[in-house]
């Protein structure tokens, strides 16, 4: 910081002294000694402040420095973060398409192994599936539970491989003891599918699917809510395709009387939102709209 003193009393001179010169003060002739000296302080604590806020000004620049460093950095960790999450994402879905694919081809081997035994059956698991999703879908239920339905129905069988083929493919009417035989497929598939981790509760619906609303079902004879959903879908279904197709002990008895037997049972051995679907789906589209195979 410059000082001028002067002993020049023109003050255009003094103007122009300060301008060209870069004056910060000046001081004319004659001056006081406690005035100089007050002058001197004003100017050095000027000088303080200007050092300081220099110091400072270096000190904000040095850290917005390191803040866009810092920031380079993060946004440089966020896109290699980005990256791996997207890298690990397609390897999951990769994986999970390919244990589907597994999935599916485990389902059909078993329900080819159930009708190789009862050919009378053949295709009755997968129609049931069908009606079943058919369902499923026009009472609005998520994707994820429809797909547990259609494995579900797609297997619902399974546990008839440990009842004697000649039981199943009998040409007339099962007597007691066939006919409680028979009634084990479905704790025998339980058993078989329980230790398969599933993302969805297939043992269990399969277990269920001969339940009944009224508690007159096997094999735990449970009542209303207690059954799974699922479970009461495939119920339905499995009614509904049975008595459309051909058995060894009678002919197909059709798809009307189908619908007359569970209107007729409805909330008493069917689900009625189950019941009342089908029938919706019967009326507005006819036995196509169920029986799509």
């Amino acid at each position: 910081m410059r000082v001028l003193l002067t002993g020049y009393a023109d003050m255009d001179a003094i103007i122009e002294a300060v301008n060209s010169g870069g004056i910060h003060l000046y001081i004319t002739k004659p001056w006081r000694k406690d005035e100089l000296l007050y002058s001197i302080n004003q100017i050095l604590s000027r000088a303080e402040l200007l050092i300081e806020n220099q110091q400072l000004t270096e000190l904000v620049k040095k850290q917005n420095e390191a803040l866009m460093e810092l920031n380079k950095n993060l946004e440089e960790k966020v896109r290699m973060k980005t990256l791996h999450l997207e890298q690990s994402t397609r390897e999951l879905k990769t994986s999970y398409e390919r244990i589907q694919l597994i999935l599916e081809g485990a389902e059909l081997a078993m329900s080819k192994i159930v009708e190789s035994r009862d050919p009378y059956t053949a295709g009755h698991e997968q129609h049931v599936a069908k009606i079943a999703c058919t369902i499923a879908r026009n009472m609005s239920l998520p994707n994820i539970q429809i797909e547990a339905i259609r494995i579900a129905g797609s297997l619902h069988d399974i546990g008839k491989i440990a009842v004697p083929s000649e039981i199943l493919t009998k040409p007339g009417r099962l007597n007691k003891l066939e006919m409680e035989m028979v009634k084990t497929h479905a704790q025998n598939a339980y058993d078989i599918l329980k230790t398969i981790e599933f993302p969805y509760p297939i043992a269990k619906i399969i277990l269920q699917h001969h339940e009944r609303i009224d508690g007159s079902g096997y094999p735990q004879g449970l009542k209303g809510e207690e059954i799974l959903l699922e479970a009461r879908i495939i119920g339905v279904a499995d009614v509904i395709e049975a008595m459309s197709s051909h058995r060894p002990y009678r002919p197909t008895l059709g798809i009307e009387s189908a619908m007359a037997e569970i209107t007729r049972n409805r909330g008493i051995l069917y689900d009625a939102d189950v019941v009342d679907v089908c029938s919706r789906i019967y009326q507005d589209q006819g036995p196509k709209g169920l029986l799509q195979m």
